[in-house]
């Protein structure tokens, strides 16, 4: 549970206020075997369209609008189906995510 916990906290230092959806959306986006797409999302979350844009978009450089997102996320045409887009670490994606394995080590 400590372990959790201390997760938990690293991801609040990003947004107090993040929701537990975007949190979610993030750690299926980092599992390096299968990189999702908004429609994964939409299925593992059990959420509407509308609800796993929202969360999807909370990652990215840019969310509605110009409004600054959190850039650890990018999306990039699936090879297989260019109607999807495939959900991606940034190098700032990346850099969050060693710092959260190390937390969830110790």
């Amino acid at each position: 549970m400590k372990k959790l916990i201390r997760g938990l906290e690293w991801f609040r230092t990003l947004d107090p206020n993040m929701s537990i959806n975007s949190i979610l959306v993030f750690l299926y986006a980092m599992q390096k075997e299968a990189y999702p797409t908004q429609r994964d999302i939409e299925k593992k979350l059990g959420a509407s369209n509308a609800a796993a844009s929202r969360n999807v978009s909370y990652w990215l450089e840019y969310k509605k609008g110009m409004t600054a997102g959190q850039g650890l996320l990018q999306q990039t045409p699936d090879i297989m189906d260019r109607r999807a887009q495939v959900l991606n670490l940034t190098p700032k994606g990346r850099a969050f995510t060693k710092q959260l394995e190390l937390i969830l080590e110790d």
